[in-house]
């Protein structure tokens, strides 16, 4: 089962070991494959600076993702609940500078002053 979550682009926050970028991306969509639900998303740097960041994310590792997007999160939420399939695992798709970066990850919802988050913390990230 496949569904478009966004198609305009919104800020996705990554967190690594030495640094933290906020790249743009687009095209969110989610997926259900058997037990495993994927967020997918293709990054589209809005300037050198966060095509700088996205150099990064192909040479350290990323410890988690987070986005701020109501649309996306109940998007991804909604898609799960319906998933006639029990969800055992969950993975991020990053399409990115004509790769796609695959991690497993646990995701957490948190509320940060009225505004809900969704963190995707990355498995042996």
């Amino acid at each position: 089962m496949f569904r478009s979550l966004r198609k305009g682009s919104r800020p996705v926050y990554f967190q690594q070991e030495n640094t933290s970028v906020k790249i743009r991306a687009k095209c969110f969509e989610s997926e259900i494959n058997g037990s495993t639900a994927i967020l997918r998303l293709t990054l589209k740097p809005v300037n050198a600076n966060q095509s700088q960041d996205e150099k990064l994310l192909h040479k350290e590792a990323i410890i988690f993702a987070s986005l701020a997007d109501e649309t996306i999160i109940e998007g991804f939420l909604a898609h799960k609940k319906i998933s006639p399939n029990k969800i055992l695992e969950y993975k991020l798709e990053i399409l990115s500078r004509e790769k796609k970066l695959n991690l497993d990850v646990i995701p957490k919802i948190e509320i940060l002053s009225s505004v809900r988050y969704l963190y995707l913390n990355v498995k042996n990230g």
